[in-house]
């Protein structure tokens, strides 16, 4: 007793020791880090306020007699209406050295006025048009335009160029060579503090990865900690890029869906025009266009009604009891921005369950902490909620359901083998609600079977009654939910095996989509294409792919394969690690098992339904379980110390960039629905972040 007793205080005491040395870490480094911050954010961040090449002696504001504007109608007091071409105002009669301007300009909106600006100086006679930039009114460091001129300029353009016609926008002041005022912004300059303690904090030589994963209080609260800013995050996501009358999101076929539940119909309530009903083929958008047939763009159009074949279990758990009880319609983003929020407790039962299973504490927390950021930040729920339309409903509830199934079954056996049957139903309840949300889902619930091999499937053969139990607990969701689906089915499509995608009106006929020839494409466009990187925020913009494909095939913007976007996914090629020195765990058969799921589902979205950008967060989350489970038994499992600090260093590299792409994908999004809701917002942001416009 006096041994184990001494054994534990020694545990205790080497514990205690490595906390203490954290402490003294952090407190003879913060100081250092805030210095450093605070001179990148006072040198660096405004290094244009500093700019010695501006003659500050030379102050000249423009005189209103030497502005003409062509392309306007003058409203008075420097206000214009803009005709049918680009606004252009001509500055004459500078004949002075010109390093910077500042243009004083704006729309009624909030909206930015792009320009482009063109010079004759002492090198060209001719105007030297420069690139196109963006002035916002309510950004006063926007009106600030650093020159690269030659010698005297002699006269000066501004072309005014995304202005609607008869569009009002004013001119205030334009003023020469003034410097950029002095801005101390302190959120960036706390942020700043936060990548550099961050970045301090987790590189290889710290002493924080000699703290393990044990599930201490205050170890928890670093990790609620890390879910409650998700959550901030994605509360902060959803609201600006909707909440605004007029834009996309607000109306949602489900709603329309639930009302039609609620008069006893499953068909949609839209009216079918007689000429579509008299198309030989409705389903050919060549001949819905070529004959000017009215119809409703994404609805499943059978026998003459329109129905919703998008999944049915949003509608059943959300906006069905909403207008039952409340009588009230949900808005799109608000129904994602839900799903968001539960997804958090899926990733976080993820990564509780592959500790309890195989890691066992033997990870740094570090590490720990950075595995449950990558999971939230890599699985998409950001892009959904930057694109919240009634798809991404669909396809976030399948999501959500899916983490919160496999942190379950994760969960649902503790460290002596025994199965906790509650838990186990649940996870097989969420996992069969994946169906109900995208059917293509149910081939993740095949990763029960390596998860539960030595539990479940070994033991069959003795038949006893808690065998019994224990199998009814997993069927029986499964069996409901397979029967609801079935007679939903056959009463819309007289089939219960029939979903309806078949017979969606949109870019082409879906019965004819199924192409195993577009699978390379697929994997070239989803997994292998390289970003696109730019100097202008946020530096990842959408690319249209080139292709040599001879056929129909549905391409959208894409942004970069699934390996460039989320780096951490190389771990999945180490996955022959686990069988070499973890054989008999069961961690080789399940990250096998999940990695080849993903591959075929990725494969089955490729030929039968094209290559959008969304679809790749329908198989990203499994390949990035499977690579942060590999990651962490690596790191764990390196005793030599120049070993571990390489695949320390590796897996911190990783994280880095996931998370600096995933966070400015976020902040794009699709068709710049955030910058066209809250432009201040975006704009307060850009100027922010690239202090360099």
């Amino acid at each position: 007793m006096k041994k184990s007793n001494a054994k534990t205080d020694k545990k205790n005491n080497t514990a205690q020791t490595k906390k203490d040395s954290i402490k003294a870490f952090i407190k003879n480094k913060i100081f250092i880090i805030f210095v450093i911050s605070l001179l990148i954010e006072i040198f660096v961040c405004n290094y244009k306020h500093f700019d010695l090449e501006i003659p500050h002696n030379n102050v000249i504001e423009v005189n209103k007699y030497d502005i003409s504007v062509s392309n306007v109608d003058y409203e008075g007091n420097g206000v214009y209406r803009k005709r049918n071409e680009n606004p252009k105002l001509l500055i004459s009669n500078i004949d002075s050295e010109v390093k910077s301007v500042y243009l004083d300009i704006g729309r009624n909106n909030n909206y930015n006025i792009d320009i482009k600006i063109g010079v004759r100086d002492t090198a060209s006679n001719n105007f030297w048009y420069y690139e196109d930039t963006s002035i916002i009114k309510s950004i006063e460091n926007s009106k600030y335009l650093k020159l690269n001129t030659a010698g005297t300029v002699q006269e000066m353009s501004v072309e005014f160029k995304n202005l609607e016609n008869d569009e009002i926008f004013e001119v205030n002041n334009i003023t020469f060579n003034l410097v950029r005022p002095f801005r101390f912004i302190f959120l960036r300059f706390l942020l700043i503090f936060l990548f550099l303690f961050i970045l301090y904090t987790i590189r290889p030589s710290s002493p924080s990865y000699e703290i393990m994963y044990t599930g201490e209080k205050w170890q928890k609260t670093v990790l609620w900690t890390i879910m409650a800013v998700s959550a901030l995050f994605i509360v902060f996501t959803a609201v600006t890029t909707s909440g605004k009358e007029g834009n996309n999101f607000n109306r949602s076929m489900y709603n329309d869906a639930v009302q039609s539940w609620v008069d006893g119909d499953v068909s949609l309530p839209y009216s079918v025009s007689d000429e579509l009903r008299e198309l030989d083929n409705p389903y050919d958008k060549s001949m819905r266009d070529r004959n000017s047939v009215g119809y409703t763009w994404d609805a499943a159009y059978y026998n003459g009604k329109y129905y919703m074949y998008f999944g049915v279990i949003p509608l059943l758990i959300l906006y069905y009891p909403l207008k039952l009880i409340f009588n009230c319609d949900l808005n799109s983003y608000v129904a994602v921005m839900i799903f968001a929020l539960l997804s958090l407790f899926g990733a976080y039962s993820i990564m509780e369950g592959m500790n309890k299973r195989w890691l066992r504490n033997k990870v740094p927390f570090f590490v720990y902490a950075m595995c449950l950021t990558l999971i939230i930040f890599t699985s998409g729920i950001y892009y959904f909620c930057r694109r919240p339309y009634f798809y991404e409903v669909a396809q976030i509830s399948a999501l959500t359901f899916g983490m919160l199934g496999l942190g379950s079954w994760l969960n649902a056996v503790d460290e002596n083998g025994v199965i906790n049957k509650k838990i186990l139903c649940l996870g097989s309840v969420f996992m069969a609600f994946t169906v109900g949300c995208r059917p293509n889902y149910a081939l993740y619930s095949f990763v029960f079977i390596p998860l539960f091999w030595d539990s479940i499937f070994k033991k069959l053969k003795k038949l006893d009654k808690n065998m019994v139990k224990t199998i009814a607990c997993v069927a029986l969701p499964y069996v409901i939910m397979a029967a609801g689906l079935m007679y939903y089915n056959y009463i819309r499509f007289d089939s219960p095996f029939d979903f309806g995608n078949n017979y969606q009106l949109t870019i082409y006929d879906m019965r004819y989509s199924g192409d195993i020839g577009k699978i390379p494409l697929g994997i070239w466009t989803m997994y292998l294409q390289p970003p696109h990187i730019v100097n202008t925020f946020p530096f990842v913009p959408e690319i249209y792919p080139s292709i040599s494909y001879q056929g129909q095939v549905y391409l959208s913007h894409e942004i970069c394969g699934l390996f460039f976007a989320d780096v951490i996914t190389i771990y999945i090629f180490k996955v022959k690690m686990l069988r070499d020195k973890h054989k008999g765990t069961g961690m080789f058969s399940f990250a096998l098992a999940f990695i080849l799921i993903s591959v075929i589902q990725s494969f089955v979205i490729f030929r039968t339904s094209g290559m959008l950008y969304r679809y790749i967060y329908d198989f990203t989350w499994c390949f990035v379980v499977a690579a942060v489970l590999i990651a962490c038994v690596i790191i764990s499992d390196n005793t030599d110390k120049s070993h571990y600090r390489i695949h320390i260093k590796l897996f911190s590299i990783c994280f880095v960039l996931c998370m600096l792409f995933n966070i400015l994908v976020s902040l794009r999004g699709e068709n710049d629905s955030f910058r066209g809701n809250w432009p201040s917002l975006y704009y307060a942001i850009e100027r922010a972040v690239a202090f360099w416009l």
